[in-house]
C-alpha cells in the first residue's frame, strides 16, 4: 500500500467542480487532496493508500455506494456532506476541524502507547535488577560468573535510568 499519507483527504464526487474544490481546499486547508469522481475510481484510490479522511458529495454519490466506501475506507475519518450549494469555507471549516481532531486523538494515542511501553520496560526491567542482585548474594557464585553477573546488573540498570529519564 502506498504512503498517500495520514493528512490525505480524499473527496468523493462527480460534481463537476470537484477539482476546483480539492484545489482550493488543498491551499485553504493545507492538506492534500486526492478526487475520485466514482466507486470505481474511490475503490482503487483506498487499495492503493491510507487517507485521513474521506470526504463523499452525498449529492452525487448513492447511499449504497457511500456504505460501500465506508467498508473499505479502513481508519479514514468518515465525512458525509452534500457539496452542491455549500460555500467552500464551510467545507473548508469542516475539513480543517475533522483533520485536526485527527491528529490530536493520533498524538494522543502515540503517548499512551509510549506510556505503556515504559511502564511494561520498567516491570521487566526492575525484575532484571531483583534477579541480578539475589545472583550476586549468592556465596558459592564463581567469581568469573559474578563479575558477568555484574556487567549485566549495571547494564540493566543504565538501561532503567534512560528509561526513567526519556
Amino acid at each position: 500500500m502506498e504512503e498517500t499519507g495520514q493528512k490525505t483527504v480524499l473527496l468523493v464526487s462527480a460534481m463537476s467542480g470537484a477539482e476546483n474544490l480539492a484545489a482550493t481546499l488543498s491551499h485553504e486547508a493545507h492538506v492534500p487532496v486526492q478526487v475520485a469522481r466514482n466507486l470505481r475510481s474511490t475503490l482503487a484510490a483506498l487499495r492503493r493508500a491510507e487517507f485521513g479522511a474521506v470526504l463523499v458529495d452525498t449529492g452525487t454519490i448513492s447511499e449504497e455506494t457511500v456504505e460501500l466506501i465506508w467498508q473499505r475506507s479502513g481508519l479514514a475519518a468518515n465525512m458525509e456532506m452534500r457539496l452542491e450549494g455549500v460555500g467552500a469555507t464551510k467545507i473548508i471549516r469542516e475539513v480543517s476541524s475533522v483533520m485536526q481532531r485527527r491528529e490530536r486523538e493520533a498524538e494522543q494515542a502515540r503517548r499512551e502507547a509510549t506510556h505503556a511501553l515504559q511502564d511494561e520496560f520498567r516491570q521487566e526491567l526492575t525484575g532484571l535488577l531483583l534477579q541480578t542482585e539475589l545472583m550476586m548474594r549468592e556465596p558459592s557464585m564463581p567469581p568469573s560468573v559474578e563479575r558477568k553477573v555484574r556487567v549485566l546488573h549495571d547494564l540493566t540498570d543504565a538501561l532503567r535510568v534512560r528509561l526513567r529519564n526519556a
